[in-house]
């Protein structure tokens, strides 16, 4: 199981998940008056493989 909460140090996760799924240069935005939306899943990784 994976370890949550505020007390959990996260950023070795994010770093690696930022550096693997993150772009320098990214297109325009096509969703016109959406600014950012953003829907969480329990696996971040999950996550950023469903909205790319």
């Amino acid at each position: 199981m994976t370890d949550h909460g505020d007390d959990v140090d996260r950023s070795d996760e994010w770093d690696r998940l930022r550096a693997r799924h993150l772009h320098e240069h990214r297109p325009p935005s096509s969703a016109r008056g959406v600014h950012h939306l953003a829907l969480l899943s329990s696996d971040v990784e999950q996550t950023i493989a469903f909205y790319q």
